[in-house]
């Protein structure tokens, strides 16, 4: 069985570089292997997440350093 969300902290990881240098402090949806957006508030992020996809998990994180 795999980790709930573990492909998505990867692709945070793997982005986390350009994330800080573009949208530092913001709150990035992701899921899969899709960065769908990023968001002023965390509560923008929640938002958009159950719209476009639905009551399924999914991964926001604030955008800081690991």
């Amino acid at each position: 069985m795999t980790e709930p969300l573990l492909e998505e902290f990867r692709v945070f990881q793997q982005n986390v570089r350009e994330l800080l240098a573009s949208h530092p402090g913001k709150y990035v949806l992701i899921k899969g292997q899709r960065i769908i957006g990023t968001y002023d508030k965390q509560y923008d992020a929640i938002s958009e997440a159950y719209t476009r996809l639905g009551n399924v998990p999914f991964f926001i994180k604030r955008i800081v350093s690991l």
